[in-house]
């Protein structure tokens, strides 16, 4: 993917620098900087919001979650119970994660 990126940073580098009269060097430099700033864009872009998808949790725990939030359990005393984070159940109580159980 990175090669890719800069070499398709140095061909438009390349045909812009020469259109535009900077030497050729230059413009490949230019491309390779542009290639390598889109590939880190691309990546940093997508790994945002991502998960792996494998779920932490079953649908029986998300119920068995829902059910001591019912009961007004502490959050962290939920977290702690099922061995995950406290943002983690506020987002099952918000309603944020585990949509679909």
């Amino acid at each position: 993917m990175v090669g890719v990126a800069v070499v398709v940073g140095v061909v438009v580098a390349v045909a812009v620098g020469v259109a535009v009269g900077v030497g050729v060097v230059v413009a490949v430099v230019v491309g390779i900087v542009v290639g390598v700033v889109v590939v880190v864009a691309v990546v940093v872009g997508s790994n945002k919001m991502k998960h792996s998808g494998k779920r932490k949790l079953t649908r029986n725990q998300i119920h068995q979650i829902r059910a001591c939030l019912m009961l007004n359990m502490q959050v962290i005393d939920i977290a702690k119970r099922f061995k995950v984070s406290k943002a983690t159940v506020s987002r099952v109580k918000l309603n944020q994660t585990y949509k679909d159980c």
